[in-house]
Formats: structure tokens, sequence, C-alpha cells
């Protein structure tokens, strides 16, 4: 095994010696890791032009369960079909869950982790590999019932009489979602309304900031259930307005002493589900809630811009201000609302959270950002 992988390396890649001697290392722990992960395995090099990669090692469960019929060692991996692979190998991230064609054409889930080397190089990508064929039968078998179930509906209601408004009825069953929504903003506003109070009379200067931050918290919830309550609501839900009304609600619940905070919510139009909303306005709420409360201290005036970002097949998500910034690693910094975006960024989204200093061209500030 180790020649081969020698063998591809020098044919097809820019690897040094040691990379080369690092690539077959790592190969040798890739049954175990197979066996591990309960999946196909492999180790992919970048090829010379850039533009490919090069399978240099494999590995399958033991009990012969896997996605391949033939040998992938020697074959190459295209962006268009294994896109996480390449981000892995030109961003230094992982990407995980994502879609992917194998090398036999079949439809896959992919985490690739990058594989670095002492310098803090990327040398290689390690990619985990699961079948997701039968999931994609299912939802095709499942959108064909929806379609079914659709003209049944459609059928009925030009037929009229009480058929039409049993049980089939789309239309009920979006009024009856739209009123449980409604329902839920007022009651979250509700609780806001009664922690304000609590906050306003407690006489405690931290007891007020916490229970303000709460309140913000609950607010960006009661912000998602809003817009799901709109009677023009789907499944999907608008990111723009929806992170404008949080921004709104964090300003008014932190006011941030005598400092005028200004926002600017700019970028692409991106919709997503409500799940994935819900997750990136409480990260949204977080990090605008820290910048109102410790970035513009002695300032008359603040600015914290919020950028959304469209890269197929991952988006981002970028808050930054013009504050005072941050000395240290403030991604080592164990704040509650810290952790909290931490988490949710990892657990609910399965995404990519990096910080930094300084809005784009001010030179200090902080900027976090959510790939996802």
């Amino acid at each position: 095994m180790r020649e081969d992988i020698l063998s591809l390396c020098r044919k097809y890649t820019n690897l040094s010696p040691a990379d080369q001697e690092l690539t077959v290392r790592y190969a040798e722990d890739l049954p175990a890791i197979a066996e591990l992960c309960g999946a196909d395995v492999f180790l992919d090099c970048l090829c010379r032009n850039g533009s490919e990669a090069i399978v240099v090692a494999e590995a399958r469960r033991r009990d012969g369960t896997s996605l391949y019929q033939e040998d992938v060692v020697g074959k190459l991996a295209l962006p268009d079909k294994e896109p996480g692979v390449f981000r892995a190998f030109r961003s230094g991230k992982p990407s995980r869950e994502l879609r992917a064609v194998s090398q036999e054409n079949v439809p896959v889930q992919q985490n690739a982790v990058p594989l670095f080397n002492e310098a803090g190089e990327v040398f290689a990508v390690m990619i985990r590999e699961k079948n997701i064929q039968e999931r994609l039968d299912y939802n095709r078998k499942y959108e064909e019932v929806s379609q079914t179930n659709q003209r049944l509906v459609e059928t009925l209601a030009s037929l009229g009489g009480p058929e039409s408004s049993d049980v089939f009825s789309s239309h009920y069953m979006t009024v009856q979602l739209s009123e449980m929504n409604h329902r839920i903003k007022n009651n979250l506003q509700m609780i806001s309304s009664i922690m304000s109070m609590e906050a306003r009379r407690c006489g405690n200067t931290q007891a007020e900031m916490i229970l303000g931050k709460n309140v913000g918290r609950i607010l960006a919830v009661a912000a998602l259930h809003e817009m799901m309550s709109s009677p023009n609501a789907g499944t999907e839900v608008e990111l723009k307005p929806l992170i404008r009304r949080v921004a709104e609600c964090a300003l008014t619940c932190l006011p941030s002493d005598e400092c005028q905070v200004e926002f600017d919510i700019k970028g692409c139009d991106l919709t997503v589900s409500a799940e994935m909303a819900g997750a990136l306005m409480l990260v949204v709420n977080e990090l605008i809630t820290n910048s109102v409360k410790h970035a513009f201290p002695g300032r008359a005036r603040g600015r914290i811009e919020i950028d959304l970002k469209e890269n197929p097949p991952y988006h981002s998500l970028i808050i930054s201000d013009d504050g005072v910034g941050f000395e240290g690693d403030i991604e080592k910094q164990a704040s509650l609302g810290l952790n909290i975006v931490k988490a949710t960024v990892r657990d609910k989204i399965k995404g990519v959270l990096s910080i930094s200093s300084g809005m784009a061209g001010s030179g200090r500030g902080l900027s976090a950002r959510i790939d996802f």
C-alpha cells in the first residue's frame, strides 16, 4: 500500500516527500476509521492543476458493505460532484453532511475533513461517505403522494359539497398553523413584557442586564413566529426582514447608554426553513447583543453591519461592528452568550463559526462569520 500511495502522490501531486509519508501514515488508520464510522472512508490529495483531486487510499467495512463495486484508488474527484472536498482544500474547514456524487454516480452524503502538516498547510482531505439513495427514493415517493393528494383536493373542491372542506383541505391546515404561530408569538411577547418589568424593578444592574438579554432571546423567537403567522407565510422564511426585526428588538431591549447604534443589513435575499431561521436568529441576537453592550463605550455613535452572502452550496452570515474590538482570542472566552453561539452553530446550524477583528476597512471592532 505504501508504494502505491507514494507512486500516486509523485505522479499527480506537488506534495513534498514529508507530506507523502504523512499521507501514508493516515492511510494506515483508514480501516479502523471505516469500522468506527460504519461507512466508506477515503484520502484525497489535490492534483497539480488544482482543479481535480486524486483518491490515494480507501477503506471499507470488513463485512463487505460498501457503496462501491470497484476499487476507486487512482480515480479523480471533481469539484462539481464533490464540492465539500474542494471546499476543505480551499478553506481548511470541514464540510459536514453535504450532498455529493460518488465515483460510480451514486448520490452520497459526505463529511470531508482537511488534514494539516506541521506547517499548517492542507496536504490531504479525509472523506466519509454514506449512501442516501434510499432516502432520496423515499422523498420522491413522498412527493408523488403529496402531488396526488393535492390533485384530489383540487378535484373535490371543484365538485363542491361537504367533501371539499373535509380533512383534505390544505387551506384549513394552513389557517390552523398560522393561528398556532400567532398564539405562540403573543405568549412570548407577554413573557418578555413581564421580564422587562421585572428588570426595571429589580434595582440590581447585573440582574437587569441578564433579564434584558433574556428578553432579547425571547423576542428573537417571537419575531420568527410573527413571520410564520403572516397570511402569506409558507414553509420557508426570508432572512433579511427577520434579521431586521431581531436587530430592532436587541436595540430596544439593550440600549447602550447614550450611544446611537446604526444597523446596516445587506447582501443577497436568502430563504431558509423555519428551523434554520430560528437557530440563525438566536445567533444573530447574541452577537448583536454583545456589540450593543460592549463595543462602543464612551462613543456617541456606533455601527453594526449584517451581510448575507450566497456561495453555493454554502451561505454565509457575517455580523461585524466598528467598536473597540477585543484583545486576545475571543473564541476561547467562556461567556454564556458566546457559548450559546458556538453550540447553536455546531449542533443546530451544522455550520462553521469564525471570529476575527475589524469591520471591513475600519481596522477595529469584531467580525463573526457563520458558514452554513
